[in-house]
């Protein structure tokens, strides 16, 4: 890595915080919406992208394209701390909008 060292580490922080956030983002609305299989996997399948296209243009803007292992651990570590912090929160959150959704958006059956 070049440059000065404390801008390198707190960027790869915050990508890796960004990273677990968005991760709980999914993980919300996976809960929310009582997604299946399917759904769970297209979502899966986009944040992998994601991670992948986030931590290639990190990687560009810390050492020219080369992923070094500081890179890695503190992504994964800003990513591990946002989840482990946020994660009841979200879980709760989830919950609540499936049951607002169970109880507002359910089919009221007709009466003939």
């Amino acid at each position: 890595m070049t440059g000065a060292q404390a801008p390198t580490i707190f960027f790869c922080l915050a990508t890796g915080c960004a990273l677990g956030m968005l991760f709980l983002l999914l993980k919300a609305l996976r809960l929310g919406l009582s997604a299946g299989k399917i759904l769970t996997a297209v979502l899966d399948v986009l944040f992998g992208i994601i991670c992948g296209a986030v931590v290639f243009l990190a990687a560009l803007a810390v050492d020219k394209g080369r992923l070094r292992l500081l890179q890695a651990v503190l992504q994964m570590a800003g990513a591990w701390a946002a989840i482990t912090a946020f994660d009841p929160a979200v879980c709760a959150l989830g919950r609540a909008f499936s049951w607002i959704k169970r109880k507002f958006f359910r089919g009221n059956p007709k009466k003939t």
